[in-house]
């Protein structure tokens, strides 16, 4: 069990920060029990109970802000919404986004009730009932795609017979390719020093469909290799062998993007991959799997990249005005540390600096290469709602052998006992960790 949360300090009433927090337990068998106080400042050196808060999500669904108040009435565009009974509110943000003059949603969560507004925000401040009223987003970025598979590669050890897991490994080389058809040697020119063998390869992109319907896909690997759909695994092509063990794979595809994984690895010997897929798109000839990938916001944390310029050197409070930097970190910095900033122009090679007070460019075409980062104000704030999140998990035999231990450790501050070691931290809380026999 593992429970999370942020806790809440104060040196004085204007200066309030909250702090991670985390408290895992287990329990063996028998009796059981966990307690946790505290004591400072806040509580004035006093032992007591520690209470904490979570973060709350946005409510909304994804391209909606989540407003407080309410548009009187029961809102309706054409036919739909007006206290509309539906499923859930996913299903009511959805009768909005299919709406072009839907500008909001209000939905009850437990009485599942929908209404459509055409204002973008509330006309009462006071929400009604528990109904939600969320907006669309109109800053919500565009999505730029740019073709090609984004690939990853990872030497692995000569006695893998099997794609390998490759979350959350550091990649030896990385490479966009358009398609996915690949011999050794064209392997050998993905990098100088790409090994010749004993390696793997994870490609990650997105398939964009204009036509809904069935898609066949065909996956061919030397050695092993498998295909992911919207996470969902259409082949699985594993284990060492070559090129001609070709498999097949079919799933429903709706219009739009859907994200598209491939795995594959390398043993020894001849080495190879190819991915093609056919159906509504293609006239249904098989043709070669071609992704796109959205590339990486060029601006900091909080900042969205938008296209266009602002016409001259832009200067605040002293800062700016195509002032030298470091890096564009730190223009963006200096964009945060002054109120008046709503957006930076920094050149990623002349480490240039301009700071503005709009947060739109005024001309449609960007200047040299200078990024244009507009502050989001979009961005959700931090809701904190009071209480521990709480996580609980069955745990097998293999902690028994502290169970003992942790009997005798209640009362004790550290025993050995079963070769197992036992440091207490409080009266009713222990740590245990299992010796190696």
């Amino acid at each position: 069990m593992s429970f999370h949360k942020l806790f809440h300090t104060s040196d004085e009433p204007s200066h309030i920060t909250h702090n991670p927090f985390q408290v895992d337990y287990f329990e063996g068998a028998g009796e059981q029990f966990v307690q946790m106080k505290y004591a400072g400042p806040d509580t004035f050196e006093q032992m007591a109970f520690l209470r904490a808060y979570h973060v709350v999500l946005n409510p909304c669904t994804s391209g909606f802000t989540q407003m407080a108040g309410d548009v009187g009435g029961w809102g309706k565009i054409g036919e739909k919404g007006g206290g509309e009974t539906v499923e859930d509110c996913a299903q009511c943000a959805d009768m909005c986004m299919s709406e072009e003059e839907c500008g909001s949603y209000e939905c009850s969560p437990t009485d599942l009730k929908c209404n459509l507004n055409s204002e973008t925000a509330p006309t009462n401040t006071e929400g009604f009932k528990d109904y939600l009223f969320c907006s669309k987003d109109p800053n919500k970025a565009v999505r730029v795609m740019l073709p090609g598979w984004e690939g990853k590669y990872f030497k692995i050890a000569a006695d893998v017979t099997n794609v390998p897991d490759m979350r959350g490994r550091e990649a030896e080389f990385h490479s966009t390719t358009l398609d996915l058809n690949f011999d050794r040697e064209e392997f050998q020119k993905m990098a100088v020093g790409f090994p010749e063998d004993h390696f793997a390869a994870r490609w990650m992109g997105e398939m964009q469909v204009t036509e809904s319907g069935m898609y066949q896909f065909y996956l061919s690997s030397d050695d092993g290799s498998r295909l992911i759909v919207d996470d969902e695994i259409v082949i699985e092509n594993d284990n060492v062998h070559g090129m001609e063990n070709t498999l097949e794979g079919t799933v429903e595809l709706d219009a739009g993007y859907h994200e598209v994984t491939v795995d594959y690895f390398e043993q020894g010997g001849e080495q190879g991959i190819s991915l093609k897929y056919s159906g509504p798109d293609t006239n249904s000839a098989k043709v070669s799997l071609r992704a796109y990938h959205q590339p990486p916001n060029p601006c900091a944390s909080d900042y969205k990249h938008m296209t266009g310029d602002v016409t001259g050197w832009g200067m605040i409070d002293g800062k700016g005005g195509g002032e030298a930097v470091q890096d564009c970190a730190e223009c963006a910095e200096m964009c945060s540390s002054a109120k008046a900033c709503a957006s930076y122009e920094c050149s990623r090679t002349e480490l240039r600096c301009n700071l503005n007070t709009v947060d739109k460019p005024s001309s449609s075409e960007d200047y040299e290469d200078y990024i244009f980062c507009a502050k989001d104000e979009t961005k959700a704030s931090i809701v904190m709602l009071p209480g521990f999140e709480g996580s609980f998990f069955k745990i097998g035999d293999y902690v028994t052998r502290c169970v003992a231990c942790m009997h005798a450790c209640m009362h004790a501050w550290v025993c050995v006992l079963n070769a197992c070691m036992c440091v207490c931290v409080c009266a009713c809380v222990c740590v245990c960790v299992v010796c190696q026999n």
